[in-house]
């Protein structure tokens, strides 16, 4: 049986925030690597985004903060070969209700080289559409 809420989509005006993990920022410039947009292993349904601020800075006990994007703005993301559309829905958990998913990710741990690039692409491209700090 399908999630109803795993099938609706997030409006394009709405804000979602992605935790940072310290690794993902350049120490010597400050600035988000594209890190923080590659999926790991775990990340089979998409990476974790919260619509709330406040549950974002509490995902990790060592964090450097958060980044700001919008969903209208992850689904506009064009990747080539256009194999891979993004998508952002919302994935409410026990723990945070606002919990969604950036969709649609390339896997960069793939043997295809074509998705491992895409998956770069993607990456690249979400952190040039993110406000960090938020």
């Amino acid at each position: 049986m399908s999630d109803p809420a795993r099938e609706a989509r997030l409006a394009d005006e709405t804000e979602v925030f992605r935790a940072i993990k310290p690794s993902w920022v350049h120490p010597d410039t400050g600035r988000l690597s594209a890190a923080a947009f590659l999926r790991s292993a775990r990340d089979r349904d998409g990476l974790s985004v919260s619509r709330s601020r406040a549950r974002a800075e509490t995902t990790y006990q060592r964090q450097r903060g958060v980044a700001r994007l919008l969903a209208g703005d992850v689904r506009g993301v064009s990747l080539a070969p256009p194999d891979w559309p993004l998508g952002m829905i919302p994935d409410p958990t026990d723990l945070d209700p606002d919990h969604a998913l950036i969709t649609g990710l390339p896997d960069p741990f793939s043997p295809d080289d074509g998705e491992k690039d895409a998956a770069n692409q993607a990456a690249d491209a979400l952190v040039a559409l993110a406000s960090y700090p938020a």
